[in-house]
């Protein structure tokens, strides 16, 4: 009892000398709450009660200044390091130090004492600030109801973290024998993972050629980022709990090691010598270790900097060797306070030095053997090839939903990547063309190695992912030469049915998800009036005839028209919104132009289908199109600048309105409109010339339609009727 007693006389002696620490809290969270609150709040009670709009915004508003409030945070952390230095830093004079450690009182009431008046006392700050804050709300009108328990649970969620971010601190100041120092040790303690993580996923992207990541290995790096450190975990915590996510189990733990680092911060007072005041580190055994950990990752970072310069190995080393020394340079100025000590311990700098160059150098030569590693088909069970140059119009994703801030729901579009789609979704059982794909790969990159070619023109990209027997699963990216052979194997794995099965959503939606049937031709769209055993029978039919589609028709033939099979949950937000001109743009913009497919001329039961629901596709031609108008664009000689920066101009443009019917029958057949062109997804072998604009009118319509003109597709002295040979001769 008297202990007790004892302790709470001292937490009551420390309050008394730190009245200006408690000061500069109050002010803080009386700026970052209590004044924000009460500014929306008084726009609350001006507004007029029929703005129900502007009402939720700002209800909105106060709520999440209630219940997270950003800037609560910054105040916080900048708490746990004021109170940690305030309340430790007599460790760090010796005459300070002598004094206190001669009281008869024992140290561990004195480390308890002044510990948890750094945690209590603005915990007791920031919930009085708290509750005078839904005071001031609930008598502005914000109802009980809406406020709930936000501020509770966001008030927990700070002091957690704030014991955390405080508890690092102390810890540092344990280990150091000066305040500097020990603000530099929590920057490590804070930043040390985070950064090399971030430093491990830049040395993966930059030497290993074919390296890549799934959305689960990408998600697994990032938790990484944000675990490693107390201040990424701080901020994640509450971006989660912004978006409505409230993790008590990831509370708790950062609780436990809360209580785990107060234990080790009180090992390390009670071990913690009297005559570490003023020195570096207070444990001579721990600088070796530390300035190791710190040095190494800053030499692979200079010689990974210094590389991206200049793509040269001996910029890399240099860049290695200069961040070496300079950093283990600096380490001993700190350790010893004395710039005669820089080049103390030559052993531990031309080991880390022999360390950070074998690193350097391992990733420039590939001796991990990353990038030439072929599986041997008898050990893979399954495979996934992305293609990623070509299909890029295919809509990956989900419809997503999130409260807006006037109390709604806006919908929008949840990307995924055409790679983690093709992962989850494709199981190519032979596996024989993502095996020689993999050959290819890596012997292109031994390729690029040797030459140290950096060009990347002229390469076509892909994605093979190998599902092992022994259950690992490894993906590689290559970049392939654009040549026959490559070719001739991509189309093979295009013309596979596990392919197309893995490839397309389309392929995996059911006739219980289809509601509408919708078709596009040249930007007019038409539902297309089916039940529901015509719209099964569509959707089948064209389901069968998209897997039986080859590279070689793709090559051959152009799309007509474009369909869309869209789903019940798009069509009834669809509906739900028709009237409200905000969230329809939404809509609009993000789903009612996604999940079109092309259809083919080669598409006979599905056009069968589309023809005896009453839907006809316009033919390009003189009987349809009424004027076509090219804009031939000014070319400049743009390799030849003088030195005012001034080129010449090789050709001035033109404007052509071809109204007659003689000239829109000689250009109909070139004609390639562009949404169509692009959903060709690199198939097409066609010479388009990019400097011309053509705008199409169709007949009984004064929109126009942007296309393309296929050059191949005219003969040469048409060409140059229209212009386009005198483009090609100031080219």
């Amino acid at each position: 009892m008297t202990s007790k007693n004892l302790c709470f006389k001292l937490m009551r002696e420390d309050v008394k000398r730190r009245g200006w620490t408690i000061a500069l809290t109050v002010l803080g969270f009386v700026f970052t709450i209590l004044i924000p609150v009460a500014i929306k709040c008084g726009e609350l009670t001006d507004i007029a009660d029929q703005d129900s709009v502007g009402r939720n915004y700002i209800i909105h508003s106060v709520v999440n200044l209630l219940k997270t409030g950003n800037t609560v945070a910054m105040v916080l952390i900048a708490a746990s390091v004021l109170w940690a230095v305030s309340g430790f830093h007599y460790l760090h004079n010796s005459k300070k130090v002598d004094f206190y450690h001669s009281l008869p009182i024992k140290r561990g009431q004195l480390f308890l004492a002044v510990y948890l008046n750094g945690i209590l006392i603005p915990a007791v700050i920031y919930l009085v600030s708290l509750l005078v804050s839904v005071a001031i709300a609930l008598q502005a009108g914000v109802g009980g109801n809406v406020i709930g328990a936000l501020p509770i649970q966001g008030y927990v969620l700070h002091l957690v973290y704030y014991g955390l971010m405080y508890t690092t601190v102390t810890m540092a100041m344990m280990l150091t024998g000066n305040v500097v120092i020990a603000l530099l040790g929590t920057l490590v303690f804070w930043g040390y993972g985070p950064g090399v993580i971030a430093l491990a996923m830049g040395y993966a992207s930059s030497w290993f050629h074919t390296f890549t990541m799934s959305a689960g290995q990408e998600k697994t790096w990032f938790l990484a980022l944000w675990y490693s450190s107390p201040f990424g975990n701080y901020m994640g915590s509450i971006g989660d709990f912004s978006g409505g996510l409230w993790y008590v189990h990831r509370l708790a733990g950062v609780f436990v090691l809360t209580i785990l680092l107060a234990l080790l911060s009180y090992v390390l007072y009670r071990l913690r010598p009297s005559e570490a005041a003023g020195k570096a580190m207070a444990f001579p055994y721990s600088q070796m270790p530390v300035k190791v950990l710190i040095v190494i990752p800053v030499s692979v970072a200079f010689g990974l900097f210094f590389y991206l310069l200049r793509s040269r190995l001996t910029w890399l080393v240099f860049g290695t060797i200069c961040g070496c020394v300079l950093c283990h340079c600096l380490m001993e100025i700190i350790y010893h306070f004395d710039f005669r000590k820089l080049f103390s311990n030559k052993i531990h700098l031309a080991s880390c030095m022999a360390v950070s160059l074998l690193l350097a150098t391992a990733g420039y030569f590939d001796w991990y053997g990353y990038d030439s590693w072929v599986p041997n088909a008898s050990d893979v069970e399954s495979a996934a090839i992305v293609l990623r140059d070509k299909d890029d119009w295919v809509s990956y994703g989900q419809i997503a939903s999130m409260p807006r801030a006037d109390g709604g729901i806006r919908y929008y579009w949840s990307y995924k990547s055409k790679a983690d789609y093709c992962y989850e979704n494709m199981n190519l059982t032979d596996i024989s063309q993502a095996v020689e794909l993999a050959r290819l790969g890596v012997g292109e990159d031994e390729r690029i190695r040797k030459s140290r070619d950096s060009d990347r023109s002229n390469k076509t990209t892909c994605i093979v992912q190998f599902r092992m027997k022994n259950g690992k699963q490894v993906q590689r990216r290559y970049q392939l030469p654009e040549n026959e052979e490559v070719t001739r194997l991509c189309d093979t794995v295009h013309d596979s049915p596990e392919f197309k099965q893995g490839a397309y959503p389309i392929m995996k939606q059911t006739a219980d998800e289809t509601a509408v049937v919708r078709i596009q031709q040249y930007g007019e769209r038409v539902n297309v009036d089916l039940d529901e055993a015509e719209r099964t029978r569509l959707l089948a039919a064209y389901q069968k005839e998209w897997k039986e589609l080859t590279a070689k028709t793709r090559m051959e033939e152009f799309p007509i028209g474009i369909i869309q099979f869209d789903t019940a949950e798009a069509e009834r937000i669809r509906k739900e919104y028709s009237e409200d001109k905000e969230n329809r743009y939404t809509y609009d913009y993000n789903m009612s132009e996604r999940c079109y497919y092309p259809i083919y001329p080669s598409f006979t039961e599905t056009l069968e289908i589309l023809r005896n629901a009453g839907i006809t596709f316009i033919k390009l031609d003189e009987n349809t199109v009424s004027r076509i108008i090219m804009n031939h664009y000014p070319v400049y000689d743009n390799d030849n600048m003088d030195e005012d920066g001034k080129v010449d101009l090789l050709y001035e443009g033109e404007i052509l309105d071809c109204q007659e019917k003689k000239d829109i029958r000689n250009l109909a057949p070139a004609l390639c409109f562009r949404p169509y062109y692009d959903m060709g997804g690199g198939y097409y072998e066609m010479n388009l010339d990019y400097d011309t604009g053509v705008e199409v009118y169709f007949k009984d319509s004064d929109q126009a339609a942007s296309f393309y003109l296929d050059l191949n597709k005219l003969s040469p002295e048409m060409a140059e009727r229209y212009g386009f040979r005198l483009i090609r001769a100031g080219e």
